[in-house]
């Protein structure tokens, strides 16, 4: 059975499904509830749907709380959770590296019938971005056939470009194709394991257990095909953002079509395959204030491009216009500051500043907030094995033959981990890495062996004809620095 429950940012959906699956584990103990969330949001939506399911029990906030009955999952670790005890073997997968490996190995085998790849694979790149549309190909369920349709649907066109374009496109087939052929069933790609996992699940043997997916406003291909395949052999309850009355009258464009279209696609799924369906219009409002009902309320009419008046006026939310990044920014800190200066309660660590996408400002943040004076932190993704302290250890856990190459000590002192102190004094960064900068050079040009490292009397010190005063000077200043 398939159950859609829908409604709009006003309505509790969370709610009601957890009070829908408290009177279903009332009236089958034995019921086990998979609660499906996206993968970004699954340790905050576990923690709170546990709460909350706590509370509705009666269970006091103080008390540890645990429910094996309801447990919290992502699509990717319930593929994990219910296909680690299949007996079929699992298919291995194969990550980015391994796959640039046998893309490489494939563009040599194949260099005859590659005129365009064979020739683009010493390009700096190449490799890497020929993967990645390899592996959405296989995501997608796109084979190397379909790519051969693609060319055949081709008009004659004797341009350089069209030519080009369809030469490609025949170059990706064969790649393709070989790739297919090289990982056969046993081995799939990080992308495919939900696929995979569909494919597996006629073979798995579940009883008194129900599936509730939450937060999602679409799915991709290898989604679809997991919770098609769990509506054709369990009970499935899906909430999702929209208006039941008007499903199927939907239009591009509409705050919540993209979510309206996939519970219309659903349930005309489940009504193909001959499973009742049922839809649930959610009544249970959220405890919001007056600022976000209005706003949520405006989001869907002028998203619809319906007028909107708001009944209150009394919001705490104001909007501007900027004209771009850098305006929009030195806006924000101005009004940051005329906050602080105006509520002496105040203080910055209570002031969050949110963006969809900090990118398109990143370059701009340090500047302005320099400008106003304002302290920040930037939460920024950033890639571990380049952070300065992975760098750092990395480096003076080498093999000691490897520690003194120019690339290890320069590797080292650019992580400004290890700064001197003088005087009692840690040296500023930015003169610091200034240093490093004038030892880059030095290195690079006379390449000290490892007893000049070691030897402490040493002088790192070269000098050059007709230097005139100024620069013998400086030239003094930097070797201090240096041999410092």
């Amino acid at each position: 059975m398939l159950t859609i429950l829908m409604g709009n940012g006003r309505q509790d959906l969370r709610g009601e499904l957890l009070q829908d699956i408290q009177q279903r584990l009332k009236e089958n103990p034995k019921l086990t509830i998979y609660y499906i969330v996206p993968n970004h949001i699954k340790f905050d939506s576990e923690v709170n749907v546990l709460e909350r399911f706590a509370q509705l029990n009666h269970y006091d906030n103080q008390e540890v709380y645990a429910q094996s009955q309801l447990q919290v999952y992502s699509l990717t670790r319930l593929a994990w959770a219910l296909g680690k005890n299949l007996p079929e073997k699992q298919a291995t997968t194969v990550q980015s590296s391994g796959l640039f490996m046998i893309v490489s190995s494939i563009l040599q085998e194949k260099a005859q019938q590659l005129p365009i790849f064979a020739r683009m694979q010493s390009k700096s790149g190449f490799v890497d971005a020929l993967v990645k549309q390899l592996i959405e190909l296989r995501a997608s369920r796109v084979t190397p056939e379909d790519i051969l349709n693609i060319l055949d649907q081709q008009t004659a066109d004797s341009t350089f470009v069209k030519q080009t374009l369809q030469q490609k496109l025949l170059d990706l087939a064969v790649v393709a194709d070989a790739l297919d052929e090289k990982l056969g069933a046993q081995f799939i790609t990080p992308q495919e394991t939900l696929s995979f996992f569909a494919s597996q699940m006629q073979n798995i043997t579940l009883t008194d257990v129900a599936f509730y997916f939450e937060g999602f406003n679409g799915l991709t291909a290898a989604e679809y095909q997991v919770v098609t395949t769990l509506i054709q052999k369990w009970s499935v309850t899906i909430s999702l953002l929209g208006d039941a009355q008007y499903l199927g009258q939907q239009k591009e464009g509409d705050v919540f079509f993209k979510p309206m279209q996939l519970a219309q696609e659903l349930t005309y799924y489940a009504k193909r395959i001959g499973q009742a369906t049922q839809l649930v219009t959610a009544t249970t409002a959220r405890h919001l204030s007056n600022t976000s009902n209005t706003l949520l309320q405006a989001w869907e009419s002028i998203g619809e491009y319906r007028t909107f008046t708001a009944k209150n006026n009394n919001v705490a939310l104001q909007m501007f216009t900027a004209e771009n990044p850098m305006v929009e920014l030195q806006e924000v800190a101005r009004r940051i500051r005329q906050s602080l200066a105006t509520s002496s309660h105040l203080h910055l660590r209570d002031i969050v500043i949110l963006a969809r996408d900090l990118n398109a400002y990143q370059a701009d943040i340090p500047a302005v907030m320099s400008q106003f004076d304002l302290p920040y932190f930037l939460d920024l993704d950033q890639d571990m094995m380049t952070h300065p302290l992975v760098e750092l250890i990395f480096n003076l856990l080498l093999p000691s033959q490897q520690r003194f190459q120019y690339q290890n000590v320069l590797a080292i002192l650019k992580t400004s981990l290890l700064r001197p102190v003088q005087d009692n004094i840690l040296i500023d960064r930015d003169e610091f890495l200034d240093i490093v900068a004038y030892l880059d050079n030095y290195l690079l040009a006379y390449q000290p062996y490892e007893s000049t490292w070691r030897d402490k009397k040493a002088l790192l010190l070269y000098l050059q004809q007709q230097q005139t005063k100024k620069q013998l000077k400086c030239f003094r200043r930097i070797v201090r620095l240096i041999s410092a």
